[in-house]
């Protein structure tokens, strides 16, 4: 029996992060879709059902918390702020960010939420915010 994979939606305006990123997690057996931008990204997020939703969280046209405002109807992904690397301050972040060049930090990230070792509370749901 086959189990289902679980779906990433990944959200970024850099083609780059976005094809690093969607490699990587496809290699490591997850579904993934991905959005340029925010409004792409509510678009997703109301016709498809993630698990996980990767966030940059410096978004040209929303907001993080705008974007996550809006989504609460419609989705109760785990998300996962991406951070850029001069920017990302592990210290000084939500529980809920990552470097998004940091690929062994995402997928230690996405692996604690799988097992249960990370609290919902620090995933931010939508409506949870930072």
């Amino acid at each position: 029996m086959e189990t289902q994979r679980k779906t990433i939606l990944i959200v970024d305006d850099d083609e780059q992060v976005l094809i690093e990123l969607e490699r990587l997690l496809e290699d490591q057996g997850y579904s993934t879709t991905t959005a340029w931008s925010g409004r792409e990204a509510l678009q997703s997020l109301q016709s498809k059902s993630f698990d996980f939703v990767l966030l940059d969280g410096d978004l040209p046209d929303l907001t993080r918390d705008e974007l996550m405002r809006q989504a609460r109807q419609c989705s109760k992904s785990y998300w996962i702020v991406l951070q850029p690397r001069t920017r990302f301050r592990p210290e000084s972040v939500a529980a809920n960010s990552v470097c998004k060049w940091e690929h062994g930090a995402i997928l230690s990230k996405l692996r604690d939420c799988l097992s249960g070792q990370e609290h919902v509370v620090a995933g931010k749901r939508p409506g949870h915010v930072a």
